[in-house]
This record gives C-alpha cells, structure tokens and sequence, in this order.
C-alpha cells in the first residue's frame, strides 16, 4: 500500500527527475547521484535524520575534482522507494555495501556521515573494515543509549499511519518542503537552503518521506543502542578518522558543554581526530562545507595508495 501511494504522489505532485541514477538494491529502488572522477577514491555520503542527497550540495563541489562521490536517498527518502522494513544500524550498512558492490565501485571508501547518516557511517566501519579506508563523521549521533527504547512497534505503526494520513490528505506536498525549511532556518547559522529549491521541494513533498523521517526518528534511539552493542563486538579498522563538532551558539551553554563532551568519547570511540569547527550549527554541510571537505581531503591523504584497492 505504501509504495502504491508513493507512486501516486510522486506522478502528481512531484517535478522531472532529479540528477542521477536509480539502482535496485534489495529489492529497493535506491535514487543515487555520483560526481566527480571514476578512478578517484570513492567517497560516500550519508545524509542526516529525514535527509536527501542534496544535502551535501554545498560540499560536493569541493571535493568532485579529487574524488569519487556518491550519495544516495535512503529508502522512502528523497527520491528512493521505500522499504517496508524498519531502519537498523546493520541493514542500513549493508545497504551501502551492496550499493556501491551494485555500482561497480572497488574499494576501500571513505565514509562520510552527518547526525544520524554517522551513525550509520560507523556501523559500516565497523562491520566491513576491511572495505573502509576512511571515516569523517560530522555532528554525527552520539546519544549514549545502553538498552533499546520501549514500545517500539507501536512508534513505528503511529509513524507510518501519520505519514500515510498527510500524505492521502495531501499534506505532504507542504509538510515535507516546511520542514526542511524550518530545519535550515533553526539548525544552521546561514539559514538558507544550498540546495536548487526544485530539488529541494521535490525531494521531500511527498508522503514517503514525512513517513520515512518520522520512521527514522521512531527507531533512532535503538539503532544508537544496536551500535553500541556493535561496538563491543566489532572493533574499528585502524584508519584514518575525524569528528568535527559545531561550537556555534546554542540557547543552552550547559548544553554545548554536553555535546562537546559526548563528541569527545565520540572520537574517542572510533579513534578519531576531534576538530571544533566555528561558525557553525548542526547543519555543517550548510554552514561549514569547507570544513568537511578539508577533513575528507585529510583522510584520503593519510589513507595513502591503498585507498584505491580493489576488492
């Protein structure tokens, strides 16, 4: 049923194609765009909570002519299909894996990921390391969650029958687009969007994406304490790693405190150079691409050859 609505939603309200390719992974149409040199190291990016590919819109075009880049819609975001199975920290990183085996990339890559697509971006390291050259993980999630929230099927069926009521009520056209506007407004220093405005409006005014956020935000308390079980059994590869945090003003002092602190057993957890980057609110990508970019440039280069191994 939902990828019913999905389809209806997109032919009616939805602009012309995006950029990019889509790929069949699982059984999931993936939205994937790819810039940059085929031969360079491939670089792959994860996008935060509810985000898109054009995320990192700002970011990109620093880095397309030293790298492979590629970002993808998770499934029921942006432009991918969704999938009728929950997000986890494991299906997630072999999701990656086999996008990238599925686009014919050769590793090792180096991960890349914001808030909750860091999450995700260590889980991969963690569980392939033999496949990571290197990881850079920005604003990246780092709540420290023990044990797996309660009431779990019920958040994901109240997620699902909300984001399906906005979107058969048509609401999803204009929640989706205000969301991520009021996210750029509220959570980046800049507040304004980098992204072309089609993209952006055709990016998130459909159905599957208010339900797929509202998915990722339902599970993402259990995906932290998936990977803090992963971290216990999986060590990290001996790469080069960085975690850059924003320092820019918060409401709270007490709570930038906190974040920075949990930023540190961050790092220390993946082994990992910290780098408070100034001038910036969560949404680094927006504020601060500059900085990401430098910190990916860094790991590539500290990677060395080995970044363009073969499988």
């Amino acid at each position: 049923m939902l990828g019913f609505l999905w389809k209806v939603s997109r032919e009616a309200v939805r602009p012309p194609r995006p950029p990019g390719e889509f790929v069949r992974i699982g059984g999931v149409v993936l939205h994937v765009v790819r810039s940059g040199p085929p031969e360079g190291p491939v670089v792959l990016m994860c996008s935060g909570l509810g985000g898109a590919w054009l995320s990192w819109d700002a970011v990109v075009p620093l880095l397309r002519d030293r790298c492979h880049v590629v970002r993808f819609d998770r499934p029921g975001l942006g432009w991918s299909a969704p999938d009728p199975h929950p997000p986890t920290a494991a299906r997630e990183a072999h999701r990656m894996r086999a996008l990238l085996r599925g686009l014919g990339l050769p590793g090792p890559y180096t991960l890349v990921g914001h808030s909750l697509g860091g999450l995700f971006g260590e889980a991969f390291a963690r569980t392939y390391p033999e496949l990571t050259a290197g990881l850079v993980l920005t604003e990246s999630a780092c709540e420290p969650v023990e044990r797996f929230g309660r009431h779990r099927e019920l958040k994901l069926r109240v997620a699902r029958t909300c984001g399906t009521i906005a979107q058969r009520v048509g609401a999803s056209q204009f929640l989706g687009p205000s969301l991520r506007e009021l996210g750029v407004r509220t959570q980046s220093l800049r507040g304004v969007e980098t992204a072309d405005p089609q993209h952006t409006h055709g990016a998130f005014c459909h159905g599957a994406t208010v339900t797929a956020a509202m998915v990722e935000r339902a599970t993402c308390y259990d995906m932290a304490a998936e990977l803090g079980m992963l971290r216990r059994s999986h060590p990290m590869p001996k790469v080069p790693a960085i975690v850059l945090s924003a320092t820019g003003p918060r409401n709270d002092p007490a709570a930038v405190r906190a974040w920075q602190h949990h930023q540190l057993l961050l790092a220390s957890a993946v082994n990992a150079e910290h780098r408070r980057i100034g001038d910036s609110a969560h949404l680094m990508p927006i504020d601060r691409p500059d900085a990401i970019a430098k910190a990916v440039l860094d790991v590539i280069g500290d990677a060395g050859p080995a970044h363009r191994g073969a499988w």
